[in-house]
């Protein structure tokens, strides 16, 4: 931001400045893996690392299961597109960035517009720089948000279990951290309403137990009655 296209040459490469996405491709930040594009943890990190040793075989059968997914969602040419190979691929997302720009699987809008040299650049397979450029925001944002949710939940989650087990100590440490949370998000703070509201909803939920999975109320005389029929 400070300085401008030069910036750009600093942080990816001359070859930005074609407007193509050519950094993610020839940077060897990322030689043996990839990182994933968001938070994981346990078995949907594995699965990521999993998928990056075994490459690209493994890769296919991945696309193939999305795809499948997409089309009986109802989102057929988005579905269609996943399933074609590369090169393919690129011509039907040049035909979708020309026609409604990037969207996400929702429809929401990425990119709105796109130049005839950026959809030129993603016909010979070069992402367009200012889309993988948008998708590092997003990425970036979501990264920190889902941090500060993890972080909210787990002492929401320390202060029910203490003040259920009467852990006076354990409260009292738990309270001091979430003084230091809610300085550090005052946005959302942990109230102690919010902490009763936990509590209520954590009772809740094991009322709602049956041999360690909660069923839903509604459907509870009718799934047991089946069950056991």
């Amino acid at each position: 931001e400070q300085f401008g296209a030069a910036g750009d040459v600093l942080a990816k490469g001359v070859g930005n400045l074609t407007g193509a996405d050519i950094a993610s491709r020839t940077s060897l930040g990322e030689l043996w893996f990839r990182r994933p594009s968001r938070d994981l943890e346990g078995q949907a990190m594995a699965q990521h690392y999993i998928g990056e040793i075994l490459g690209p075989v493994v890769g296919i059968g991945v696309d193939m299961t999305v795809a499948t997914q997409l089309m009986a969602e109802g989102k057929l040419f988005r579905g269609f597109e996943k399933a074609m190979p590369k090169f393919a691929r690129d011509f039907m997302k040049t035909y979708r960035f020309a026609d409604e720009g990037a969207t996400s699987l929702r429809g929401d809008p990425v990119v709105e517009q796109f130049s005839a040299g950026e959809l030129a650049m993603q016909a010979s397979g070069l992402a367009p720089a200012v889309l993988n450029e948008q998708y590092d925001r997003t990425g970036a944002m979501k990264r920190i948000e889902q941090r500060i949710m993890k972080r909210r939940q787990s002492l929401m989650t320390l202060y029910v279990e203490a003040a259920n087990a009467g852990d006076e100590e354990t409260m009292r440490e738990t309270i001091a951290k979430i003084a230091r949370y809610n300085k550090a998000q005052p946005s959302w703070p942990i109230t102690s309403d919010s902490l009763r509201q936990s509590i209520r909803s954590r009772a809740n939920y094991s009322e709602r137990m049956i041999g360690g999975v909660g069923i839903n109320p509604k459907l509870r005389d009718q799934v047991v009655q089946q069950v056991w029929q």
